[in-house]
């Protein structure tokens, strides 16, 4: 009887430790881990422009696109004549039949108005990393589950 009640004691711990595993990865997933990947990202590639270190934040499936120096040559053809300033989150949607997120930001540098948006993949240690981008000179159009960030 002894050795019935010690197994349930086990079952019942190890459950416990598997939903706790489980919402640890879940918040990994949630809004704030999604926004501080993106921002990150984005002021280190547009506001920085430390090309390196914004190549090393790129999901695998964003560097199978090129090398360092191609993925600069992208950042420079998106910015032909100038940089934001400074780069802020406005809003995120799921994409469709997908577990990726697209993120919005808005930038500008007091002469020129710069709108990204940033395809996000799943990943285990950060929660997301980016694996694209583009840059528009206009806003791009409301989707019906785009959701604003809490400021």
């Amino acid at each position: 009887m002894a050795i019935m009640q010690m197994r349930k004691g086990i079952y019942v711990g190890l459950l416990c430790l598997f939903f706790t595993g489980c919402t640890r990865s879940n918040d990994r997933q949630s809004p704030p881990f999604l926004a501080e990947q993106a921002l990150k990202f984005a002021q280190i590639a547009f506001v920085v422009k430390d090309f390196d270190k914004a190549y090393d934040l790129l999901s695998e499936s964003g560097k199978q696109f090129g090398s360092v120096e191609q993925f600069r040559a992208l950042i420079e053809k998106k910015h032909p004549s100038v940089y934001p300033l400074s780069v802020k989150l406005t809003d995120y949607e799921p994409l469709p039949e997908q577990k990726g997120m697209i993120v919005y930001a808005y930038g500008e540098n007091g002469t020129e108005r710069f709108y990204y948006r940033l395809i996000m993949d799943p990943a285990q240690d950060t929660g997301y990393k980016v694996s694209g981008f583009n840059r528009s000179d206009t806003p791009y159009p409301q989707m019906e589950l785009r959701q604003p960030f809490d400021q």
